[in-house]
């Protein structure tokens, strides 16, 4: 039995100086991984120093590259389609569905609509028309409109001279846009080039998502095709003059066309303007930046236009 345990202490004792060597040279390995990763560790963090001390010298180097802080966009922004009115208020005056020189119809596309009352006083002057929009009335052009709408004129032919037609919005809605205000369009006679010049004027208040902004706007219509078709057809004018729109006393837009644009009317498939250029202005407390609208490129009847902001361009649909 004794001569058995010590063979069996022998064999457990070369077995433990294999393990205690083993356990060494494991120790050992150990250190040295443990001394690569604190190297490596200090490697590192070395390099994120530098990283931020780089990042941070850069960005101080661009900080004073860059130029001035522009001012950031007027809130004109959020009321993209402000000036749409104008658009509305020459199809009230120019469309017509009847075969003679009276303007008062059905607008809009709303005879398919049925969601819109409308009463007539040809009796006395001025003439008026008065449209009542139920609420949420989406009519045949896709646009959604509420409120009331006073058309009214002395003669019904926009083509007599010293002739006004008025457009009073009470409580008006075009899509997401409240309109109040009143804009008239004066027929004040023929220029040098033999062309009746209508002028518009629009000074109403647009408001949405508890913003509001008061409008101002005057434009000169030269009348350059199509004034004698009837009914009016294939109509054309070149354009002058522009409208702000002013928040507060620091926040304003102001659009003006500095090169005359030419808009089609009533033309089958082409009722776009196709060339001019328009420059809008938007200031803040900060600054103002400046874009251009240019109405010749593409052009023609693309229904397009370059718009160019901060020197970038880009097409957009009219």
């Amino acid at each position: 039995m004794w001569t058995s345990g010590k063979v069996l202490n022998e064999t457990f004792l070369k077995w433990w100086r294999k393990v205690e060597a083993k356990g060494s040279q494991l120790f050992k390995i150990n250190q040295n991984k443990m001394k690569t990763k604190s190297s490596a560790k200090v490697a590192l963090l070395s390099i994120f120093i530098m990283s931020v001390i780089t990042a941070v010298t850069l960005n101080s180097c661009q900080k004073e590259r860059v130029s001035p802080k522009v001012a950031t966009k007027s809130k004109i922004n959020r009321f993209p389609s402000a000036a749409q009115i104008f658009d509305e208020a020459n199809n009230m005056i120019f469309s017509s569905s009847k075969s003679q020189k009276g303007f008062f119809s059905n607008i809009y596309g709303m005879d398919s609509s049925g969601c819109v009352t409308f009463t007539l006083d040809t009796v006395s002057k001025p003439h008026t028309a008065t449209y009542t929009y139920t609420s949420g009335c989406v009519e045949s052009d896709g646009q959604m409109r509420s409120g009331t709408v006073i058309f009214s004129c002395d003669n019904q032919d926009i083509r007599v001279t010293n002739n006004v037609f008025q457009i009073t919005y009470q409580n008006y809605y075009s899509d997401s846009l409240l309109y109040n205000g009143t804009m008239t369009m004066t027929n004040t006679g023929v220029n040098g080039n033999g062309n009746i010049v209508l002028v518009e004027n629009g000074n109403f208040t647009v408001s949405q998502g508890g913003q509001s902004a008061t409008v101002s706007g005057n434009y000169n219509y030269e009348w350059i095709a199509g004034e004698s078709s009837s009914p009016l057809a294939n109509l054309q004018f070149k354009i002058t003059g522009g409208l702000s729109l002013t928040f507060d006393a620091s926040d304003s837009t102001v659009s003006t066309y500095t090169t005359p644009v030419v808009k089609n009317c009533k033309t089958s498939g082409c009722n776009y303007k196709i060339s001019g250029v328009q420059q809008v202005t938007y200031y803040s407390a900060s600054g103002s930046t400046i874009e251009t609208d240019n109405y010749g490129t593409p052009g023609g009847c693309s229904g397009q236009y370059t718009l160019t902001s901060n020197g970038v361009s880009s097409i957009q649909n009219q």
